[in-house]
């Protein structure tokens, strides 16, 4: 990322500020905790409500959008092979409010700088944030390229701490696999100062470089 696109981004989230967090007040204000199943609704009519208001947001953004099941939606920008897939998955349900609010959980209060409201960290405000994500690439007619994530990773992120990862078991030369994120997962270990794994049994094995495997 050079310069100039990096003062482009700063100046489309200066100009859309106001409204993404009126967006995340939209759904903030649906309370979509876990309800009795309905039909078209098996998670209770407000999961199923809130997913229709953010689908709603992403068609008028101009994305493509769908329902897997009555239980998933997404909202898509299509790249330049229609092959690949880079996905952010977020959710837009959340656990009872319970108490110690001083307002309304489900009125979005700006304060001291800070957007208060049930969901806004988790994750509600998350998920607005990736569909303006999407909004921008658009907007700016930016093509979609997965091969580009592993210099996202060493150009653009900062050193990281320690990075914590799922790997598959170790074969019989001394390797684990990275699954099927082998193609970027490197560099993220390239860039962190401790890397943690956690070996999972059911994690697909599939092949890398030789460094990552």
């Amino acid at each position: 990322m050079d310069a100039d696109q990096r003062h482009d981004i700063e100046a489309f989230v200066k100009e859309n500020r106001d409204n993404i967090i009126r967006d995340i007040g939209k759904i903030v204000a649906v309370p979509s905790v876990r309800g009795e199943a309905e039909e078209g609704a098996p998670y209770g009519a407000e999961c199923r409500r809130v997913l229709d208001v953010m689908l709603g947001m992403a068609e008028d953004m101009g994305m493509e959008t769908g329902v897997c099941d009555d239980r998933v939606g997404w909202a898509q920008l299509r790249g330049e092979s229609g092959e690949k897939h880079l996905a952010t998955v977020t959710h837009l349900d959340v656990v009872p409010a319970g108490k110690g609010w001083e307002s309304d959980p489900f009125t979005l209060v700006e304060k001291d700088d800070y957007i208060l409201g049930r969901g806004v960290l988790d994750d509600k405000g998350p998920s607005m944030l990736c569909l303006y994500a999407l909004k921008y690439l658009k907007e700016r007619n930016i093509p979609l390229r997965y091969s580009e994530l592993p210099r996202y990773y060493r150009e653009n992120v900062d050193p990281i701490r320690a990075a914590m990862l799922q790997v598959a078991p170790m074969d019989e030369e001394g390797y684990f696999s990275f699954g099927l994120s082998t193609s970027h997962l490197q560099a993220v270990c390239e860039r962190s100062e401790y890397v943690i794994v956690e070996v999972n049994e059911c994690q697909p094995r599939c092949f890398g470089t030789e460094a990552s495997r």
